[in-house]
């Protein structure tokens, strides 16, 4: 189920937890699974909803807890959005590096951008290492999110 890297499956996952500290689960693996079967950005309330179908025994604290450790292990990326609800989607790798989110501030719908330019990339490599040299920061990918009204909205 788990495709985080090229060829990696659930030795890979449990190889990706271990490495950082952490068991994989159930609860672990059937949260990886529901964001990994979306093509949308899930709250915690529809991931919770997606688990408890195949397994009731998980609780949403549960949810909460394994989603937090998953965005400090950097599988996940939460998207805070205008109705003050957090959503949750994979990294995917090589998409995440410059990736950016068009929220509208109105409608809640999300725009990915993942497919930029070279001037686009160029920015944002530019903004990345002057950040990085001005903190002594290790960045390791970004998302960056514009919020506003999009095109439907607006009219």
């Amino acid at each position: 189920m788990y495709v985080r890297g090229s060829g990696r499956g659930r030795r890979g996952m449990r190889g990706e937890f271990q490495g950082q500290g952490y068991r994989l689960t159930i609860a672990r693996e059937a949260i990886f699974a529901a964001l990994q079967t979306s093509e949308e950005h899930l709250g915690a309330d529809e991931i919770y909803r997606k688990v408890l179908d195949i397994h009731p025994n998980i609780g949403l604290a549960t949810v909460y807890r394994n989603l937090e450790i998953m965005l400090r292990m950097g599988l996940i990326c939460r998207i805070d959005f205008p109705d003050g609800k957090a959503r949750y989607r994979l990294f995917h790798q090589g998409i995440d590096t410059g990736h950016i989110h068009l929220i509208c501030k109105n409608c809640n719908c999300v725009i990915e951008h993942v497919d930029l330019d070279e001037e686009e990339k160029q920015l944002i490599n530019n903004m990345s290492s002057k950040l990085k040299n001005k903190y002594r920061f290790d960045i390791e990918n970004n998302i960056l999110n514009f919020y506003g009204l999009c095109k439907d909205c607006r009219e």
